[in-house]
């Protein structure tokens, strides 16, 4: 064990030391502790949360366990023939094409490294300059030492954000002990024909502390990245965008045929617009009307977290309904924005997507008109919306806008269980 971060190594039991002993220092230890005397976690910065949620299930379990799941082609929706659409962004070119962004992740596979690849992506953040990247991101969640029934999601969701365009270089941090450390995340990127060695992996026990896995961090990204210069954007139009759309509680029904008239005509002029399944805007007339072809289904196109490869219309699935798993989902997929509308209230930003988030409903805008990017003149003509809403996604896309979410730090990424799964 790492005994110089540990505030008690009890593996000196096993080289001699009375329990006696260690006990009364351990006492005295956590009576300095209670009096203020700072752990050598809280010196470090390091401190993690261990979320617990219902499960899910609302069957017996045999009958949960054998339900066929639908299985999804990857095929966009057919949908009808948009509006010419005026829609300009700015993006980096890179050699898997245009981007929004550029960034450095530092991906923990477990909630023990969580903490310190915060720490160390904070620290690189101060010279992400240098790496040409706008910024350095640690993607922390709170599965424990990894995730059981549940694995499938876990490893397609993390799959998906190390794949992401956004992504120029990633390091994966493993604790050490934990079940799914980085043996099982390479073996699941290799089987799905990644070449893991684009990616560092690195190791707090194994690399001998979170001093020494930091250097090894910095390391790697100077090694692939170090003195890169940060291309230019260009000027690109609407088929480079890739977004996410997401309601939450109530949703206007002039708000939802504006929604979906801006994914109607973003898909026709070849972008890609995904919404998560159990979306309360695939229950409105226009979603049938004016947006699907004749005889088409809503049916999910794309898995949870799975990266979408074809460009148009898709529903991924969601087998939950928190709205920060069905973000963390839509990241995986490769959105590069994500379009709220809140019907209830504010949600954290992605940390590493950003997330626009509008209302159009009085008691939402009344409450939290200061925690909101854009309200929507819900008195003016549908066409005057959409084009308002195009306008701050360009924006936002472009990099001239920074939502106030993400702006604040109210960011969260949280790594669904399914109906089944439990974290370990």
């Amino acid at each position: 064990m790492l005994s110089d971060e540990m505030d008690v190594n009890a593996g000196r039991y096993m080289d001699g030391e009375s329990l006696e002993t260690l006990g009364d220092e351990t006492f005295k230890l956590a009576l300095r502790t209670a009096s203020g005397e700072a752990s050598k976690g809280e010196r470090t910065g390091h401190a993690q949360v261990q979320i617990w949620r219902d499960w899910r299930r609302g069957a017996p379990l045999l009958e949960t366990a054998q339900k066929t799941v639908p299985s999804t082609t990857g095929q966009p929706l057919a949908t009808k023939p948009g509006d010419p659409i005026s829609f300009r962004l700015d993006a980096y070119p890179t050699p898997n094409g245009y981007t929004t962004d550029q960034i450095g992740l530092i991906m923990p596979t477990s909630l023990c490294s969580g903490m310190p690849a915060n720490v160390i992506a904070r620290n690189l953040n101060e010279r992400a300059h240098e790496y040409g990247v706008s910024r350095f991101v640690s993607l922390v969640h709170t599965e424990g030492c990894g995730s059981a029934n549940a694995e499938s999601l876990y490893f397609q969701t993390l799959a998906g954000h190390v794949r992401h365009r956004f992504v120029k270089g990633t390091v994966f941090l493993e604790h050490g002990c934990e079940k799914t450390h980085n043996d099982a995340i390479r073996l699941s990127l290799t089987k799905a024909g990644e070449d893991t060695q684009r990616y560092g992996w690195t190791s707090i026990q194994l690399d001998g502390g979170s001093d020494k896995v930091a250097d090894n961090v910095t390391d790697w990204f100077d090694t692939r990245m170090g003195q890169a210069t940060h291309p230019a954007r260009e000027p690109v139009d609407a088929k480079e965008l890739r977004l996410g759309v997401m309601t939450t509680g109530e949703l206007p029904s002039g708000t939802a045929k504006v929604l979906v008239r801006l994914a109607r005509d973003l898909v026709g002029t070849g972008a890609t617009v995904v919404v998560p399944e159990g979306s309360n805007l695939m229950d409105c007339a226009p979603w049938r009307d004016e947006l699907l072809a004749d005889g088409a289904g809503s049916a999910p196109t794309t898995a949870y977290g799975n990266r979408i490869e074809c460009p148009g219309l898709h529903v991924m699935e969601a087998p939950s309904n928190n709205p920060v798993e069905i973000m963390t989902g839509l990241g995986g997929t490769g959105v590069e924005i994500i379009l709220v509308h809140v019907g209830d209230c504010p949600i954290p930003s992605h940390p590493m997507i950003p997330v626009l988030q509008i209302s159009t409903v009085d008691k939402v805008i009344g409450r939290y008109r200061n925690d909101l990017d854009l309200i929507p003149d819900s008195t003016s003509g549908s066409r005057d919306q959409q084009e308002t809403i195009s306008q701050c996604l360009a924006e936002t896309a472009s990099g001239r806008y920074r939502p106030v979410a993400v702006d604040r730090g109210f960011t969260g990424f949280q790594l669904t269980r399914g109906l089944l799964g439990l974290s370990m």
